[in-house]
């Protein structure tokens, strides 16, 4: 994203139905904003925008920020005064957003444009487990949560790989010809390419995503 549109803080968050939070699986700042840090979920315009609408929450003051966010102080503080929030819908349901901050007036219409045209990145978080259940487990480890997109072409990997006791995080992708009918093949391929310790991984499959294409996905979730 930094790449495409520029960021100052960039995270990726899970929202827990249940709970009514939004967990975060992904941070370039994990001293201000830690991985596994939880944010409540509020009705404002943001919830009208995001949940209402299904459309992407743009904001370029802090003025507007505070209107939406409690930790606006600390949004400030960051030297960041505008924010980009891509919700990501899965079936139907929002199932978590990439947020993108900067300075104030950064986001132009030309930017949001370009930050929407990235949303195919959106469907590997379809993969991720919940960070809540994992954030017990995970002290002292490193975590890896991998994902797995089987398209027509090309099999990819996004691997969000994140040191629990420093907050330190890095994203691992990989890319492989899917191999139809036998489309595990390719998703072991891409695992291998991208490093992930297959025998220390877990897979399961997810409904494919039409019926012209029966293609399944594959989640892999490793602490070492």
């Amino acid at each position: 994203m930094d790449e495409t549109i520029g960021v100052k803080l960039f995270t990726l968050m899970e929202v827990d139905h249940a709970e009514n939070v939004a967990w975060r699986n992904y941070t370039n700042m994990p001293e201000a904003y830690p991985v596994l840090g939880k944010k409540p979920r509020h009705q404002n315009r943001w919830s009208e925008v995001v949940d209402g609408r299904r459309e992407t929450f743009v904001a370029n003051s802090i003025d507007e920020i505070a209107e939406v966010f409690d930790d606006h102080e600390l949004i400030r503080s960051l030297g960041c005064e505008s924010v980009l929030n891509l919700p990501i819908f899965i079936n139907g349901e929002l199932r978590g957003a990439l947020n993108c901050l900067h300075e104030a007036g950064y986001y132009t219409p030309e930017r949001v444009t370009a930050a929407q045209s990235s949303k195919p990145l959106a469907r590997w978080p379809s993969c991720w487990p919940k960070a809540s259940a994992i954030k017990e487990s995970t002290m002292g480890k490193i975590t890896r949560r991998v994902a797995t997109d089987v398209g027509g072409t090309f099999t990819d990997l996004v691997c969000f790989e994140t040191d629990a006791d420093t907050g330190e995080s890095r994203v691992i992708t990989a890319k492989s010809d899917t191999t139809p009918p036998d489309f595990e093949t390719g998703v072991l391929k891409v695992l291998e390419k991208g490093g992930v310790d297959r025998p220390r991984s877990t897979f399961s499959r997810t409904a494919p995503r039409s019926s012209s294409m029966r293609s399944p996905s594959a989640r892999a979730s490793r602490s070492a």
